[in-house]
């Protein structure tokens, strides 16, 4: 028999036993799940295939049956489901887990109880469901001597249907993360392709037909400021003979296809790096090349290299590119511009012309020439603006999501991991005011949900007050922007008192975003950040805290100077401050210190790959190249860094296992971190004796879905805390994993629900996040009542946001800051807009 519960996973491309520690996933055929039906019966299957019954032994093994499960619940009334046709096209909401029992594989709800029972006929049925298809197209393909009644299948689609298991599926969709978020926001990206098209439609075909045409290519879809930067400065540019030769058409929605079959003439393409879309650049670069090879493709962005050896090795992996620009690119561009327009179109594109413009990079004849450095642009406002010149007009009210945004450039600090724009050690340039207001204003018209500013230390001036009292009064006028987001000011807080308070005041959400990176001494100076203090943060995280705003730190693994315990003390003090923590794994990028050799050579900086190994265009998953090793950490030591920010994003990010640690830190003294790390451990060094968490801990990190039921997950967690960290088997543990569980989302549940507690877990939650505000990692625990000295009370629990449906399923790597934070009086602040 198979020990329960066991799991068998339906993802988009099928079905799958998950994949263990040691071992890979296993794929199922009809005939498996055929097998695993018999067996979990306790038949004898000679005829099994080895390679499945040693899948089934690793992941549990048999054992005999122990009783019959809960009945399945009542079928939907047929009165009360949605009408079912056999030509509706339908999906099944996957990543899902469906337990094999003896007596059929089920589906079950978030307390334990059985949904729909099937068999595996019934279940290899559901299953070409995954992805979107309709009821009669797979019913005309099942075998009739095999296959479970019609009826029967369309009985089960319409129960799952009803209970939010299986839903329309839109055109070509399938059922993963991603269509469920195209679902979600197809409508706002359809929009601005479409008036995107009709606003080319508009312009004067016959005055451009004989121009070369520019284009900005962003794989993304929507305006890049920096493309729209570069074109804005050329089109105004004194020489004539660039607004006569070519045509700037801001076709933002192109991503290269549409640019290449509208016109038979070669063109001009022109693309930024940066570290998350340099590959999908790269690919692109290789289309507009087998396309035409006269097209001239110009690259730019903080991902081109600077450094000598890197630009050399860059032009020789990718010979498509035609130019590389460095640092900031307006200028260059327009005196690339102005050789262009002295010279014919119609050939391959002849590098050597480029050859000497300062602030670029060419390869002629095997040998590469870099042209003098270019200086900073000093008067900012010399520089046209995109929003302002009409570049992003083509996008339409409604169509742009965010926006970004500049105030000023630069930053005076010099961080090793760092590469700002090559503007680091920088004195800051600003903006004039007004054009920052017009360009707010143009956002705010355009009914812009979010607008970024790209400023590396907002509310470092004065004027940084008067900006936000800009945005205030566009939200009243306009309604937008509805989410404020920026880097704040590193080393002051003096203006983010007043920015914070008024932005909220105003209904504004603003993402507290602090670049903090560690707080550990060693590695503050090993990467030359020591002179930023701490504590500035530390005052702003309760500013934040105070007025009920989301705060998210930016934290890195992997810096030179840290080791484990130090990036696991940077977990903690995130913790202690009620902030989120973006994590991000130590990439050596190309142009920045730390990838200065002699800096490499120091601290003994050691890479998963060479940076060169990210410039190759590939099909396959770009290996970057994460520092895993320096003088202060080895590898080994780098492998339980990582193991340690997955475990930080399951349980503080989604909430796994927020509210019990809270509870295990009071009674216990154990830290969060070390709550997590030590649970972790014992579920791994006791195989077979938690399964549900074992499957929470393991496969389910990377697909976030419920291990069958969250039920079976609260049971073994309380299991866990008795046995490993001694906590007292009372009602106060009882509340707390009855909160924890009720927050788990759930796509059967209704929300919103309230349950009953025997303590207020909320009073004393909030209470507890009052006193450790402006305290040290340790201290506040005494000053807190026990949990079980705390009244009766009530918890209810809401999803507005739809969480339930479409936040599940995604890897940990996938997540955003708001994904599963279901709305109660317990939960974060989140980003999500009113």
């Amino acid at each position: 028999m198979i020990r329960r519960p066991f799991a068998v996973f339906i993802r988009p491309n099928g079905l799958e036993l998950p994949k263990l520690a040691d071992s890979a996933a296993y794929s199922l055929s009809v005939s498996d799940l055929r097998t695993l039906e018999a067996v979990a019966r306790g038949e004898a299957n000679s005829d099994a295939p080895a390679a499945l019954v040693e899948a089934i032994r690793i992941r549990g093994g048999f054992e005999p049956y122990g009783g019959i499960r809960t009945a399945p619940k009542p079928p939907i009334d047929p009165s009360e489901a949605p009408e079912t046709a056999m030509n509706d096209v339908l999906v099944l909401a996957t990543p899902l887990v469906v337990m094999a029992t003896a007596i059929g594989f089920e589906i079950l709800d978030a307390d334990g109880g059985v949904i729909v029972r099937v068999s595996a006929d019934e279940l290899a049925v559901l299953c070409e469901f995954r992805k979107g298809v309709a009821i009669i197209d797979v019913l005309d393909s099942l075998d009739p001597l095999t296959a479970p009644p019609a009826e029967r299948i369309v009985a089960l689609l319409g129960d799952l249907r009803t209970r939010g298991w299986v839903r329309p599926a839109l055109k070509g969709g399938g059922g993963d993360a991603t269509t469920i978020l195209l679902q979600r926001e197809g409508p706002r990206l359809g929009a601005g392709i479409q008036s995107t098209r009709a606003w080319l439609e508009t312009l004067p075909a016959a005055e451009n037909r004989n121009k070369v045409r520019v284009v900005p290519v962003n794989p993304n879809f929507g305006p890049m400021l920096s493309l729209g930067m570069m074109m804005a400065r050329a089109k105004v540019d004194p020489d004539p003979a660039i607004r006569e030769r070519f045509d700037f058409v801001p076709d933002w929605a192109n991503q290269v296809v549409p640019a290449l079959t509208s016109s038979d003439r070669p063109g001009i393409y022109l693309f930024s790096h940066y570290v998350w879309n340099h590959q999908t650049n790269l690919a692109l670069i290789q289309r507009v090349k087998a396309h035409d090879e006269r097209n001239l493709v110009v690259v730019g962005g903080p991902d081109a290299p600077k450094f000598p050896a890197d630009v050399c090795a860059y032009l020789t992996v990718n010979p498509s590119v035609d130019v590389l620009v460095h640092g900031e690119g307006e200028d260059t561009f327009a005196d690339l511009m102005r050789v262009l327009a002295a010279h014919d179109f119609d050939a391959p594109p002849n590098r050597a012309r480029f050859a000497g413009v300062p602030g670029t990079s060419v390869r002629v004849d095997d040998e590469v020439t870099t042209g003098p450095s270019r200086d900073r642009v000093q008067d900012l406002d010399g520089l046209p603006s995109p929003y302002l010149a009409g570049l992003f007009d083509s996008w339409g009210i409604g169509g742009l999501k965010m926006a970004v945004v500049e105030t000023n450039r630069g930053c005076p600090y010099g961080c090793t991991f760092c590469d700002w724009g090559s503007a680091t050690m920088s004195r800051i340039r600003k903006f004039d005011l007004e054009r920052v207001f017009e360009e707010l204003e143009w956002c705010a018209r355009n009914h812009v949900e979010t607008i970024f500013l790209a400023d590396a230390n907002f509310g470092i001036f004065d004027r940084d007050v008067e900006i936000t009292d800009k945005v205030i009064a566009l939200k009243a006028q306009f309604g937008f922007p509805q989410v404020f987001a920026t880097n704040y000011a590193k080393n002051t807080v003096k203006h983010l008192r007043q920015i914070v308070t008024k932005l909220a005041d105003a209904g504004i959400t603003c993402e507290g975003l602090l670049s903090l990176q560690t707080v550990d001494p060693d590695t503050l100076v090993a990467i030359r950040r020591s002179n930023i203090k701490t504590e500035k943060y530390f005052e702003l995280a309760d500013e934040f805290r105070v007025s009920d705003l989301p705060l998210c730190n930016d934290i890195m693994m992997g810096l030179p100077g840290s080791t484990l315990r130090s990036f696991l003390l940077d977990l903690q003090m995130t913790i202690e401050r009620g902030a989120q923590a973006r994590i991000h794994p130590t990439q050596l990028l190309v142009n920045s210190p730390m990838n200065e050799p002699a800096y490499r050579e120091e601290h003994g900086i050691e890479t998963l790959a060479p940076i060169s190994d990210s410039w190759a265009p590939s099909d396959r998953p770009t290996v970057l190249p994460l520092v895993v090793a320096t003088k202060s950490f080895t590898r080994d030591e780098y492998d339980q860094m990582e193991r340690a920010r997955r475990l930080y994003i399951l349980s503080e990010h989604f909430g796994i296992f927020r509210y019990v640690s809270r509870l295990v830190r009071h009674r216990r003294a154990v830290h969060e971190i070390d709550f997590l790390v030590e649970l972790d451990g014992a579920v791994a060094d006791t195989p077979g004796r938690w399964p549900a968490l074992d499957l929470l801990l393991g496969p389910l990190v990377d697909t976030l879905v419920p291990p069958g039921s969250w039920a079976w997950a609260r049971d073994e967690l309380r299991d866990a805390l008795l046995a490993v960290f001694d906590v007292p088997d009372d009602s106060a543990t009882a509340t707390t994993l009855q909160v924890q569980h009720a927050l788990w989302p759930s796509r059967d549940r209704s929300y919103p629900f309230t349950i009953e507690l025997d303590h207020d877990y909320p009073a004393w939650y909030r209470q507890m996040a009052t006193l450790r505000r402006g305290r040290d990692a340790a201290g506040w625990e005494a000053d807190l009542p026990d949990l079980a000295a705390f009244a009766p009370a009530r918890l209810t629990i809401d999803d507005p946001n739809g969480v339930a449906v479409s936040e599940m399923g995604h890897s940990v790597e996938q997540y955003r800051i708001t994904d599963w934070e279901l709305e109660s009086a317990v939960s974060r602040p989140t980003l999500r807009a009113s």
